[in-house]
């Protein structure tokens, strides 16, 4: 990236990174490293023109979630996404398309919420 003067990464946070839950302090902490280091980076590879940003979703609808969102727990989920459903792996695609592609060439060093609004209502 840095021999051609472009480049984009993507790296992978979490509502959590910003939302506290009970019982996910690890797991939020490291997030919040991960959007931390996202926004570091980009200020330190700009000069290169490397571009450095995170997604960070919710809750996502895939096979190896099925059986934690369901029920009682799911209904808590939702609850908090003002959108009223979880993310699906398209959401979370669309958006690292549009991170990766050319449109999104001035911006770097940002978090990328795709959460529904679980963020903003927190």
């Amino acid at each position: 990236m840095r021999e051609r003067g472009y480049g984009k990464i993507i790296n992978l946070s979490s509502t959590f990174s910003r939302c506290i839950i009970k019982g996910r302090s690890v797991y939020g902490g490291v997030k919040a490293g991960v959007s931390h280091l996202t926004e570091a980076l980009a200020l330190e590879w700009a000069e290169h023109g490397i571009r450095v940003n995170a997604l960070a979703p919710t809750a996502v609808r895939t096979p190896s979630r099925s059986t934690l969102l369901q029920g009682d727990f799911l209904k808590g989920i939702l609850a908090r996404i003002p959108l009223g459903r979880l993310a699906t792996s398209d959401d979370l695609t669309n958006a690292a398309v549009y991170l990766s592609s050319p449109v999104s060439d001035f911006v770097t060093g940002h978090t990328l919420f795709v959460d529904g609004g679980w963020v903003a209502a927190s």
